[in-house]
């Protein structure tokens, strides 16, 4: 469960901050040009990407207890276990959830963060041809 859902937060996170580089290239080398550093070009979208990718962990420990009881509570609750260490073992399993996604979109921008410019500082994400610049495949009419 640990790892399904820290490659899930991987995923959303390089999805998201490759979206929001490939769409504000502009005002990232606006900043490149006047000498900023190239981390603190891309500081907003990290944290962009950062927020996005954490929604699905935040949404389920949102409704965790009141509108679904997760799997370990409900197997120890009908084994007839304490409701206490019920609570517990699931509180600590969602928290390690939660903190494992949270570790991993943390370092994953922080290595993305860093390969998408050159040695040099250059931009290397760029937005790709739209459908209307890409060639289109002539078909002849047998007719």
């Amino acid at each position: 469960m640990l790892i399904a859902n820290a490659m899930n937060t991987n995923s959303l996170v390089m999805n998201r901050f490759r979206s929001e580089v490939e769409s504000h290239a502009g005002l990232i080398e606006t900043g490149l040009a006047l000498g900023a550093d190239s981390k603190q070009t891309v500081v907003p979208y990290v944290q962009a990407s950062l927020q996005a990718s954490l929604i699905p962990a935040i949404d389920s420990l949102r409704s965790l207890g009141i509108v679904w009881i997760p799997g370990l509570m409900a197997g120890m609750l009908l084994s007839e276990a304490s409701p206490i260490y019920a609570a517990i073992y699931q509180f600590v399993t969602i928290s390690m959830i939660f903190s494992s996604s949270d570790l991993t979109a943390l370092i994953c921008s922080l290595m993305i963060r860093s390969a998408a410019f050159s040695p040099a500082e250059q931009l290397t994400l760029r937005p790709g041809p739209g459908p209307a610049c890409r060639p289109q495949r002539l078909t002849l009419d047998p007719s």
